[in-house]
């Protein structure tokens, strides 16, 4: 997760910045169990694989999307916040 992380960041920091992308949309997890509730994780904790693209409504990775404003999705915490 972290090096795929840091190289979007590289790829599509500026992106990321115009659609308004968010620190929990991008590296949330559940504030008291952590990845166990996908529906809080961030694009970049689910996500896994180098982005290929960045949209406003959703973020690319090869065949998996992460997509943004899922109905009913939780917000997280940043991962480097959480404590078992």
């Amino acid at each position: 997760m972290h090096a795929v992380a840091l190289e979007a960041l590289d790829q599509f920091a500026d992106d990321l910045v115009v659609h308004g992308w968010t620190t929990a949309e991008l590296f949330a997890v559940h504030p008291k169990i952590g990845t166990m509730r996908v529906d809080t994780c961030g694009a970049f904790v689910i996500g896994g694989r180098r982005t290929t693209a960045v949209r406003a409504d959703r973020i690319e990775f090869g065949l998996t999307t992460y997509y943004r404003n899922v109905p009913g999705a939780g917000v997280g915490i940043p991962v480097w916040d959480f404590r078992w």
